[in-house]
């Protein structure tokens, strides 16, 4: 039997197929940015927007590698985040810069761009030690005097230093250009998770030493948590006058229908062929139950507007919790999807709900509001997700009261209904009589499966990292 996987490592990018796995069509932006950039001579800062976890780096690899080894660009990537430990982030562009081309043939210019480099990141001797001392350590009037001719006399340096650096980063964009005939291209990711000095520091960077002709920095980010962290640091500015600063046109990365990128990520880790599988060993349950787990959270991803990472973290909260649900039991699809979605999303209503603090009909009119514009009916009939709502997340003599309830509004009578979601209430004759079928179909067989797959799902929350 196929294995469930919960976790799938990242593959090297396959450069003869470098969009293989590109469900969302993002091929098409890069299309779009690599024509705009294509031939630019001038100084250009890009930003892709996207909100966390909507594919901004597995698009800015792939970009990357695209310009790199289809388009013949000299296309850097570089990840902030994992850079933001360095006081100074013009050491980590740097030493980028150096480390991808120290053996092409710009060799000689990048390493006199590394020596001159080197003296920009040493610190002045006084304000190290008042730093490193917090001012523990005292200077008499000669050793202040003395150091305070050497602050001045480094700042002198350092700007005849910053000069010659602009001076050699621009030689080497020109030689880049003229042999490539297409600008040097550096592409910046992660930036909106370091942290917020250095990566103001970083932008600050890019505006006083890199902006040189022949020379395009692209920076992912997630204009939101960036703004946080410019706030963070500056109070409560005006952040969109402070970023068209650094940034001379912007890109949000658009963000398609997610069910293919569902159904890829399901299959990708082995979910489908592992359900099927299991059904035909056993019965089969399971290869239906698995056809309709996907069709509503295919649903509900699109409805509840969850971001691929979301989705991600979602279907690896499913792998876990059904490779724990016994061979001959139904997985009761409906009722999972509903609990995982309200685990991300309506963390109390969850709490709620599950410890029994809050009636069924609750938890209704939050899905079904969501799911005002989804069509889900079309495919799965929005009785039945409701029947089981009711049916499987009430003890028994919740259910009782809901049997009763759902009888006095067959005979036309809406008072001290208040264990109805207001769907319920809104039904025709005709509907109401099969959601009535439905519920005591379900009701009849099955008590506190709510509490089984909440434990099943905190479980697999408790293993999986967000």
């Amino acid at each position: 039997m196929k294995k469930l996987h919960l976790k799938v490592l990242e593959q090297e990018i396959d450069t003869n197929n470098i969009w293989s796995e590109d469900k969302l069509e993002r091929k098409q932006c890069a299309e779009v940015l690599t024509n705009l950039i294509r031939g630019q001579e001038k100084s250009l800062v890009l930003s892709i927007n996207g909100y966390w976890g909507s594919g901004k780096t597995f698009f800015l690899k792939r970009w990357q590698k695209q310009l790199e080894v289809k388009e013949g660009f000299k296309a850097i990537y570089f990840n902030a985040w994992e850079s933001d430990y360095f006081g100074d982030p013009l050491v980590a562009i740097i030493g980028q810069i150096w480390k991808v081309l120290k053996e092409s043939d710009f060799k000689e210019i990048v390493n006199t761009i590394k020596e001159t480099a080197k003296p920009l990141f040493e610190k002045t001797i006084f304000n190290t030690v008042k730093t490193l001392t917090s001012g523990i350590i005292k200077f008499d009037k000669d050793e202040l005097k003395s150091s305070s001719e050497k602050v001045i006399e480094d700042y002198i340096e350092q700007e005849k230093n910053k000069k010659e650096l602009r001076k050699r980063l621009t030689q080497l964009a020109k030689e880049i250009f003229q042999k490539e005939r297409k600008p040097f291209v550096f592409i910046i990711d992660e930036l909106d998770r370091c942290r917020p000095t250095f990566a103001i520091e970083l932008l600050e960077r890019i505006k006083h030493v890199f902006d040189i002709p022949n020379m395009i920095f692209i920076l992912g980010i997630d204009r939101k948590q960036l703004s946080s962290s410019i706030k963070a640091v500056y109070g409560n500015i005006d952040v969109d006058g402070y970023l068209h600063r650094f940034f001379d046109m912007d890109f949000q990365l658009p963000f398609s229908d997610c069910s293919m990128f569902c159904e890829y990520l399901l299959d990708k880790y082995g979910a489908k062929t592992f359900m099927q599988e299991k059904g035909n060993n056993v019965n089969k349950i399971h290869a239906k139950d698995f056809d309709n787990f996907q069709d509503y959270f295919i649903s509900f991803s699109n409805s509840f507007e969850f971001s691929l990472r979301e989705i991600e973290h979602a279907i690896r909260i499913f792998i876990c919790t059904v490779k724990n649900i016994k061979d001959n039991s139904h997985m009761y699809p409906e009722l999972l999807v509903v609990l995982i979605v309200l685990r991300l999303k309506k963390h109390k209503l969850y709490i709620e709900y599950t410890s029994g603090k809050c009636q069924a009909c609750k938890v209704i009119d939050f899905i079904m509001n969501a799911l005002k514009s989804s069509p889900l009916e079309e495919k799965l009939s929005l009785n039945n997700l409701e029947a089981s709502i009711y049916a499987l997340g009430s003890d028994r003599s919740s259910n009782d009261i809901i049997r009763k309830q759902l009888t006095l509004l067959k005979e036309k009578k809406t008072t001290a209904l208040e264990y109805l979601s207001e769907r319920t209430k809104a039904l025709s004759s005709d509907e109401l009589e099969d959601l009535i079928k439905l519920y005591e179909k379900i009701a009849g067989k099955n008590i506190s499966v709510l509490g089984y797959l909440s434990k099943k799902i905190e479980l697999s929350s408790l293993l999986i990292k967000t």
